[in-house]
C-alpha cells in the first residue's frame, strides 16, 4: 500500500531513450504506475504498491551509439 519509486540516471550524446522493464516486460503506465522522464534520466513511481508489483525492475538506456 506504500509508494515505491525508482530512479535511473543516464547520460549520452545523443541523449539516450530510457525504457523501464519488470521481469523482462516493458512497464505499462496506469493510474498507479507512472514514468517520468527528466533531463537527468527517468523515474518510475508505483502508488499503492501491491504484491503483484514485486519483481525485477530494469532501466534500459539506449541511443544511436548503443
Amino acid at each position: 500500500g506504500e509508494v515505491v519509486a525508482f530512479r535511473c540516471r543516464a547520460y549520452g550524446v545523443p541523449k539516450p531513450r530510457i525504457k523501464w522493464r519488470k521481469d523482462g516486460v516493458t512497464v505499462t503506465q496506469s493510474h498507479r504506475v507512472r514514468v517520468r522522464h527528466t533531463a537527468l534520466g527517468s523515474r518510475l513511481r508505483i502508488r499503492n504498491a501491491q504484491l503483484r508489483d514485486a519483481g525485477h525492475y530494469q532501466c534500459l538506456a539506449k541511443n544511436s551509439h548503443g
